[in-house]
């Protein structure tokens, strides 16, 4: 008896489980398409998946889990006419959420609860975002991001790992204010980054851009083909095309701080550049002795030492 109460018991005391949920374009029947209203699911993991067809939430949806997933059909030559459209207001996320090949189209994303985080995977499209109050976007391992307005407000970051050519496109309104942090993680296919066709952040409107930048450079990995030792790479890191310099593109306030500069041993800062336009991103390649070299200078090393310890 007093088993079998023990084991009731331990039953209710166990955490209530979120199970998997999935919400498909459903041809057939178009009413499951829409959802009326407001949604505030909170179930984890969530997948919402326009691959074959647009979703709708005819008001705010507002993304409480912790694996909040949507799923689209672009291509890396295409954006698909799908999405996941908020007709009547806005996307807020509190948890994480994940756009993979997919459009949301909405009144705004905003990205601003503390540790609140927005990946991008493959190919994506959002309309409006913005991220602030120690939320994160992170652009994950060379994925594109299109949005026609963009804000990293104060505390907010935007990390774009293994920056490519275009990873950031078609922005036509691109805002960053104090204490709002871009992080850009390079690798080898960064170097391809050298002009107005190749930047990694190609923008048609940029203002207020007073962040600060941070770089990272340990995935710079010595190649003979791509990374030479002794070579300086210049990097087109933002290049804006509506030369909007006047109302402070490139002015001073938007750094590259050394202190937000991590090195790796083979690249090293060598300093930014700004004019009407682009900013760049100098880098200074750096060769690695040799196994050989450092037998010979730590040998170097010991017979001084030697000789130090026998003139006294």
């Amino acid at each position: 008896m007093k088993k079998s109460i023990l084991i009731a018991l331990s039953i209710l005391a166990l955490p209530v489980l979120s199970f998997a949920e999935t919400w498909s374009y459903d041809p057939d029947n178009p009413e499951n398409n829409t959802k009326d209203s407001e949604w505030r699911p909170s179930v984890t993991p969530l997948t919402i998946d326009v691959s074959e067809g647009t979703l709708t939430v005819t008001g705010i949806f507002e993304n409480k889990g912790t694996d909040t997933t949507v799923v689209g059909s672009n291509t890396t030559s295409a954006l698909s006419d799908y999405k996941f459209s908020c007709t009547g207001s806005y996307i807020q996320n509190h948890g994480v959420m994940t756009l993979v090949n997919a459009n949301v189209n909405s009144g705004g994303l905003y990205n601003e609860n503390t540790n609140s985080a927005f990946y991008v995977q493959g190919v994506s499209s959002v309309y409006n975002m913005q991220t602030k109050n120690n939320a994160k976007i992170v652009i994950e391992d060379g994925a594109k991001l299109t949005s026609n307005n963009f804000e990293v407000y104060s505390n907010g970051t935007m990390v774009i790992e293994n920056a490519k050519a275009n990873t950031f496109t078609q922005s036509w309104e691109f805002k960053t204010q104090t204490n709002g942090l871009i992080l850009a993680n390079f690798s080898n296919d960064t170097l391809a980054c050298v002009d107005k066709n190749s930047a990694v952040m190609n923008l048609n409107f940029a203002k207020t851009l007073n962040a600060d930048i941070a770089l990272d450079f340990t995935d710079i990995v010595l190649d003979d083909e791509t990374f030479i030792a002794g070579n300086t790479y210049k990097i087109a890191l933002v290049y804006c095309k509506s030369n909007q310099y006047a109302a402070g593109q490139f002015d001073d306030s938007w750094k590259v701080l050394a202190e937000n500069v991590i090195e790796s041993d083979v690249a090293k800062f060598a300093g930014f550049e700004k004019d009407n336009n682009f900013l760049y991103i100098n880098i200074q390649a750096v060769a690695v002795p040799e196994p050989a070299t450092f037998a010979a200078v730590f040998g170097a090393l010991a017979i001084a030492f030697a000789a130090y310890r026998r003139r006294k």
